[in-house]
């Protein structure tokens, strides 16, 4: 038997095979593109901004990469959260299920917390981490303050997205995070259409 052909495999091992592979899309696509929508957020604020003028469009960009280390300490959360869920899921251990879902909440809240203080209290000093120039920290200052609240919610919203995963059901998941990133480019639009 050649495990390494399929064709040449038995035919109860090509039926795993396609069931594990039609699993695995099942799981693996919705999770790839609730990805991509959490990374199109940042994008199409930036698209929208560059009708406004070039300053603000460099100024949200920069702005973004603020969220961009928020999101990035979220995924560490929640990609280890979703390996240890994984597991427990696997062994049926619902109360370690649970107490991982306290933990990634606590880290998660942690986090957005951290991300919006710092927005709001301190948004130019953010800034200007990565620009020098006055009137992109000004503008992107703006934009932080303004942004902040939504980075409250981030944290908290990823955890249960990841915790639906967990409990296989990664389609409401991404159906989830589809509303969102619509929801947010409509309130983006109406606010740059107000400024237009």
């Amino acid at each position: 038997m050649d495990i390494l052909n399929p064709k040449k495999a038995d035919p109860a091992l090509r039926s795993e095979r396609k069931i594990f592979y039609r699993e695995l899309f099942h799981l693996a696509f919705p999770i790839a593109v609730q990805s991509f929508l959490l990374a199109a957020v940042s994008a199409s604020d930036t698209v929208m901004l560059a009708r406004l003028n070039q300053n603000a469009m460099s100024a949200v960009s920069l702005a973004s990469l603020v969220q961009f280390i928020q999101n990035m300490l979220l995924i560490v959360i929640t990609s280890a959260g979703m390996i240890l869920g994984a597991q427990y899921y696997g062994k049926g251990d619902m109360g370690a299920i649970r107490q991982l879902k306290n933990i990634m909440l606590r880290l998660g809240a942690l986090t957005s917390v951290l991300f919006f203080a710092l927005c709001v209290l301190i948004p130019e000093p953010m800034m200007d981490i990565f620009t020098d120039n006055e009137e992109l920290i000004e503008i992107g200052g703006r934009y932080l303050r303004f942004a902040a609240f939504s980075y409250l919610l981030t944290g908290i919203s990823q955890v249960y997205l990841t915790m639906m995963k967990i409990n296989k059901h990664p389609g409401t998941s991404a159906r989830i995070s589809a509303a969102a990133v619509f929801l947010n480019i409509e309130i983006g639009r109406a606010s740059c259409r107000e400024r237009v």
